[in-house]
């Protein structure tokens, strides 16, 4: 990806740049026109986020949004990833007290499904079961859910069946296995997903905008406002160039 010289406005212009420029390069190379877009946030190799003219966002990798991870912390790092690129250091403050007070409140759009998490049986349980005896693995919470669920209902674990389950319990360090349970027993009623324990979720997914603010400025982004509350002023995004003779290896031609 690149940025046009100035003057390149239009699609036309750009397209018309990008066939010159592959008509430039050495035989057997072509430069290709994917598309054009508002902003770009690199995140590491391979991973990283592209705005549309439109206001959407598009994603490469899975470093940034994972499928595997939680719903909600899929939500809250694409809007997160919104407000950096637009700059908006106080609504990027705001995004993450906004998630924090939603778990402190158990106030879950669509319930369960926002903080549960669903995972694949990739092995037979007897395979699960050796490898946690020989101690090629640690004890996890899906296939503990499916082995108690067999023996109540008597329907055999078998591999590829899907497990969706959450955290209860109470403190931040629970074990995912010793505390997991079923997503289909979440009562809203009686909510007693594991707060601590998704606070520290949230937080993790915060650590991603780390690089990209000094270490004082980024703790104040993402952390509750004390008496003094807190202002987006003389806060900064990190902006880090690097010389031309570190990247040129990378070149691919």
């Amino acid at each position: 990806l690149f940025v046009p010289p100035p003057g390149l406005e239009t699609e036309e212009a750009e397209r018309a740049f990008v066939k010159q420029l592959s008509a430039e390069m050495p035989a057997g190379i072509n430069i290709g026109y994917d598309g054009r877009f508002c902003s770009m946030l690199s995140y590491k190799k391979k991973n990283y986020a592209l705005l549309t003219y439109d206001d959407k966002l598009e994603f490469k990798g899975s470093s940034l949004v994972s499928r595997s991870i939680e719903r909600f912390g899929r939500h809250f790092v694409r809007e997160a990833i919104r407000r950096l690129l637009d700059e908006d250091v106080q609504g990027l403050h705001d995004v993450y007290l906004r998630y924090r007070d939603r778990i402190l409140r158990h106030d879950w759009e669509h319930g369960v499904e926002d903080f549960s998490r669903t995972e694949t049986l990739k092995d037979t349980v007897e395979q699960y079961e050796a490898d946690v005896r020989e101690g090629k693995r640690t004890r996890a919470a899906a296939y503990e859910l499916a082995i108690a669920q067999a023996a109540r209902t008597g329907r055999p674990v078998r591999k590829g069946d899907r497990i969706s389950y959450y955290v209860s319990g109470s403190g931040a360090g629970v074990t995912a296995f010793e505390n997991a349970r079923l997503a289909a027993e979440w009562n809203p009623a009686q909510p007693d997903e594991n707060t601590a324990y998704y606070l520290k979720r949230l937080d993790e997914f915060a650590q991603k905008f780390e690089p990209f603010f000094e270490p004082h400025d980024f703790r104040l982004i993402f952390s509750p406002e004390d008496l003094f509350g807190f202002s987006p002023k003389g806060i900064r995004i990190r902006t880090i160039e690097r010389p031309i003779e570190e990247v040129e290896g990378e070149v691919p031609f």
